[in-house]
């Protein structure tokens, strides 16, 4: 009887511990999502019924939610490594399937289409990435081991960029720069909170934040040579993306047509919004979401999602800062980096500041993969808030 007892008393500390204005966030995010979908679709932006498709899919996405709040996360913890793995075959699968099941969309191979289903595993290795590296820095911390020389952070790090090698090696192949940039963001934000100095991983980001400004001033400097002895040099599709952003006004009718689109479209909204009956946004429902809002709602609705995002991202930080677990404050940590960059880039890419990708922006943009990952995400925070307690005496 006493064990039921202090079961029933667990259970319902884990309802009073739960973060309920991360599931506010979630509800709200959803909302936004249909009225965004269905403002693109009366406007026939897009022609399937996308929105039922979505309420769909977010359905369907609260079992990952709800199995991510409610695992164990010491056992998450041991097997972090062995899901690292498990997407890492999962993503060497699309290189071996047959186009029948592995086709080609938009220019690149990174989905499984099995009838009318489409599954995107390098969504699912942006959990795989931050569970494997949480895992190998929270045992750092929790053995409490002290880096002696820079030397041995240098090494030490070495050794976690071999989680990443695999991912640069994937997208050189489907190609898919965007989920790489997402991964490294991940990574870096990770670095960031673990017990390897500032000063260390300054080293190794300086040199990548010196050559983008070097390129950067030689754009403004001497655009013909970055035009024809830079972007020459990448591929074609990258290059075309790097042509479209630079000059949207040149290649209105090619590659700037997405951008010089979306500009229209969010100028129109001005302060608070506009029909958008006389546009035309291309992938209104998934990488140009953003463009509705603008254009639809205006800067007061698009200030408005920015600002739903922010706080979202705000209460991921402070359960982080409040985590026991190192384990757990890092995997926060790690979805923190994983939702700010999608969100900065996506944002970016349709305003002008960022070249285009094929980023969606987190919970607004229609997708089934996209949208399971990040759900599992913010459960996964949710279960280091329950297992977070606070004490009279810290």
């Amino acid at each position: 009887m006493e064990s039921e007892n202090k079961k029933l008393e667990n259970r319902e500390n884990i309802w009073e511990r739960i973060d309920y204005s991360l599931v506010f966030i979630l509800f709200l995010l959803f909302c936004i999502s249909c009225f965004v979908l269905s403002s693109a679709q009366s406007a026939h932006l897009i022609a399937s019924n996308f929105l039922k498709e979505q309420i769909i899919l977010y359905v369907l996405s609260i079992p990952f939610f709800l199995v991510a709040v409610f695992i164990d996360l010491d056992v998450i913890e041991r097997v972090s490594t062995y899901i690292y793995l498990i997407c890492i075959v999962f993503m060497l699968g699309i290189l071996i399937m047959p186009d029948s099941i592995a086709p080609v969309i938009n220019g690149a191979k990174g989905w499984y289409r099995l009838g009318p289903i489409s599954i995107q595993p390098a969504e699912f290795m942006k959990i795989g990435l931050i569970l494997a590296v949480s895992s190998k820095l929270a045992r750092l911390q929790e053995d409490d081991q002290e880096f002696i020389t820079t030397k041995d952070e240098f090494i030490f790090i070495g050794k976690l960029l071999l989680y990443l090698v695999p991912l640069v090696f994937f997208a050189k192949q489907y190609p898919d720069l965007g989920s790489l940039l997402v991964d490294s963001s991940i990574f870096i934000t990770i670095l960031f909170v673990s017990k390897i100095r500032v000063k260390t991983i300054m080293i190794l980001v300086l040199p990548v934040i010196i050559l983008i400004s070097g390129l950067i001033l030689l754009y403004f400097l001497n655009p013909n040579v970055f035009f024809n002895d830079i972007l020459s040099h990448l591929p074609s599709y990258q290059a075309q993306r790097f042509y479209g952003w630079l000059d949207p006004n040149r290649f209105t009718n090619s590659d700037g047509y997405q951008l010089q689109t979306s500009l229209n479209a969010i100028g129109s909204g001005e302060l608070s919004g506009a029909s958008m009956a006389n546009f035309s946004v291309p992938y209104a429902y998934s990488d140009f979401v953003f463009s509705i809002v603008g254009g639809k709602w205006g800067m007061l609705g698009a200030s408005f999602l920015i600002l739903t995002y922010f706080v979202l991202l705000y209460r991921i930080l402070k359960i982080s800062l409040e985590s026991h677990s190192p384990y757990g404050a890092l995997v926060c940590a790690g979805v923190i980096g994983m939702f700010a960059y999608q969100i900065f880039q996506n944002i970016g890419m349709t305003i002008g500041i960022l070249p285009i990708t094929g980023l969606g922006l987190p919970f607004i943009s229609y997708g089934g993969s996209s949208l399971f990952i990040s759900m599992f995400a913010v459960g996964l925070v949710l279960n280091v808030k329950i297992n977070t307690y606070k004490f009279m005496f810290n």
